[in-house]
């Protein structure tokens, strides 16, 4: 299932790209407009391609080995406690994860690997793409970039890899191979190599493993997910709005610290409790076994 599931993600990714009309030449040459349709077309495409990648095609290849859906993908109930505690980190990482991808950046730009810290052009096309997002309505933005990517990716990487890894391998090594795709997957996306999500990404891969394992269940990590999803996104939908009102500066590169102190509270908050709830005993794995191998 990986085997197909890389390349057909990352062949997603290139259709992606080539979906979005680029602007031809300059105003005096004329320009190629990009009309509201084809934005709202181009983010239909992606929730479909999430869909298709993430978890129609895991599905066939589990209901091939005879796994029941909701055991496969770890779609169980849980605790109100590990509920509270999605929800928190969610908040919490948000911040977090944006700071931590521009320190990540920037370091990278240091080591020589990667200048996408201060590339003039990558800022530019990232203010071009919100610019042209802007045109779809903020609900269909959030569907096919926050609630969609939170569902499937879940699913599979916290639902039926994880269950798939868990049962030929401990608690913390599974946690870490899922993780470790898990930023892999992201490494691309339809703006290009970006290698400054490795890092922060895994991290959150981490902490998405862990809050499933506690939980024993995908529904905490799947709140989690989504929040951190629409804060990023309404962070960069919203941001000429927030340096009107001066809550940030037009160049600011770093998180407000007020955000980050909030992050690292909610975070707090959120690990403890999770820390309070009491891991379900292992007999999912055993169930909704699946061969290794397959995936």
């Amino acid at each position: 299932c990986l085997a197909l599931l890389f390349p057909a993600s990352f062949v997603w990714q290139g259709v992606m790209g080539r979906t979005l009309p680029r602007d031809a030449g300059t105003a005096e040459e004329g320009t190629q407009l990009i009309t509201p349709q084809v934005i709202e077309f181009q983010l239909w495409l992606a929730a479909a391609g999430l869909i298709l990648i993430f978890l129609i095609l895991p599905w066939l290849i589990s209901a091939f080995h005879r796994v029941r859906f909701f055991d496969g993908f770890g779609i169980r109930p849980t605790s109100l406690l590990a509920i509270v505690a999605g929800i928190l980190l969610g908040f919490g990482l948000g911040p977090l994860l944006l700071q931590a991808i521009a320190w990540s950046a920037q370091l990278l730009e240091q080591m020589g690997i990667s200048n996408e810290a201060l590339s003039e052009a990558l800022v530019q096309r990232g203010e071009e793409q919100v610019a042209k997002l802007k045109q779809a309505p903020f609900w269909l933005i959030l569907f096919a970039m926050a609630i969609m990517p939170a569902v499937c990716e879940e699913l599979f990487f916290r639902g039926l890899l994880f269950r798939a890894l868990r049962a030929n391998m401990s608690p913390w090594k599974t946690i870490l191979t899922t993780a470790v795709l898990f930023g892999t997957f992201h490494l691309i996306s339809a703006s290009g190599l970006t290698p400054s999500r490795l890092f922060p990404t895994t991290i959150m891969g981490i902490v998405l493993g862990w809050v499933c394992y506690r939980s024993g269940s995908v529904v905490p990590g799947i709140l989690l997910h989504l929040i951190h999803n629409t804060m990023t996104i309404s962070f960069a939908y919203f941001r000429d709005d927030m340096v009107e009102k001066g809550w940030i500066v037009q160049d600011q590169s770093n998180v407000p610290i007020q955000a980050i102190a909030a992050g690292l509270i909610c975070a707090g908050l959120g690990t403890v409790i999770l820390l309070l709830v009491k891991k379900p005993a292992p007999t999912g794995e055993s169930q909704a076994h699946i061969d290794v191998d397959a995936m």
